[in-house]
C-alpha cells in the first residue's frame, strides 16, 4: 500500500512544477505525495498580479475536497504567496475553510514558514524571493506582524511576473540569491515561493553562511511531516534534519 506511514495531501498552484518533485525526492519510505492544482492566470502587469494571486485562492476548497479522497494525514497549501497575500489571518482562514470541508488536519506554506521561524528561534531573517516588489512588501510585513519582535532585516526580490518562469529558475540561482541578501545581522536566510528549486543547495548555503536555510518547499515539507510523526531527515537543512 503507498503511504504506509501517511499520505501527504499537496494544494499547488496550476503552473507549479516543483512541489511535487522536490517532497517526492525527500519523503521517507512509507510516506507518499498526492496532488491537486488551483488555477493560477498568467499576468501581463504587475498591477493584476496580486488579484491573480489572490483569485487563486477560491479554488483551495474545490482542490482540497479532491485530494482528501485519498485519505491523506495531512493537506497543505503549498503557496507561499498565496496564503499570505490577504495579510495576518490569511493562512487560518484557509485552514480553517479547508478543515470544515474535509475533515484533514492543514496548514499553508506561510503557516509552516512562521513555525518553522519560531521553532529556530530565528529574530532577524534576509529573505529571498522571485517576486515583485509589492508581494515582497506584503511578505514582509506577513512574517513582522505573525511573530512578535521578528524583523526582516533585508528582502530582495528577482521581479519575476510570469508564475511558470519562476519554476525554470535553476537551483543554483536560490543559492546566489541567498548568498546576496544576507548579512551579519541577519540570524537565518529564508528563501521564498515554492516554485523555486531550492533541495539541492540548502546544505550547500548553510555550510556557507554557518546559519540555517529555510526554504518555502523545506518548511512545508518539515510542517508536513510533523503532522505524521516523522522527524529527522537529512540532506536539507538544520529544520528538517533536527526538529
Amino acid at each position: 500500500m503507498n503511504g504506509w506511514r501517511g499520505r501527504i495531501g499537496l494544494l499547488v498552484p496550476s503552473t507549479n512544477f516543483t512541489v511535487e518533485v522536490e517532497f517526492s525526492r525527500a519523503v521517507p519510505e512509507g510516506v507518499s505525495v498526492h496532488t491537486a492544482r488551483c488555477v493560477l492566470r498568467e499576468v501581463e502587469r504587475e498591477d493584476e498580479k496580486v488579484q491573480a494571486v489572490i483569485d487563486m485562492g477560491k479554488d483551495v476548497i474545490k482542490g482540497a475536497k479532491e485530494v482528501a479522497d485519498i485519505r491523506p494525514k495531512v493537506i497543505a497549501w503549498a503557496c507561499t504567496a498565496g496564503s499570505f497575500i490577504k495579510g495576518v489571518g490569511y493562512d487560518q482562514e484557509l485552514i480553517r475553510g479547508v478543515e470544515k470541508e474535509t475533515g484533514v488536519k492543514t496548514l499553508t506554506t506561510s503557516t509552516a514558514v512562521v513555525n518553522a521561524l519560531k521553532e529556530l528561534n530565528v529574530k532577524k531573517i534576509a529573505v529571498a524571493t522571485p517576486y515583485i516588489p509589492e508581494i515582497n512588501e506584503k511578505e514582509k510585513i506577513f512574517l513582522e506582524k505573525s511573530i512578535s519582535g521578528l524583523k526582516v532585516v533585508e528582502i530582495r526580490g528577482l521581479g519575476i511576473l510570469k508564475a511558470f518562469d519562476k519554476g525554470n529558475l535553476e537551483p543554483k540561482s536560490a543559492y546566489i540569491a541567498g548568498r546576496e541578501v544576507d548579512s551579519r545581522e541577519a540570524d537565518c536566510v529564508f528563501i521564498s515561493c515554492t516554485a523555486w528549486r531550492t533541495f539541492e543547495i540548502i546544505q550547500a548555503l548553510e555550510s556557507d553562511l554557518r546559519k540555517p536555510v529555510i526554504t518555502s518547499n523545506q518548511a512545508t515539507l518539515w510542517a508536513s511531516l510533523k503532522v505524521l510523526g516523522i522527524h529527522g531527515i537529512k540532506g536539507y537543512g538544520q529544520l528538517l534534519e533536527s526538529h
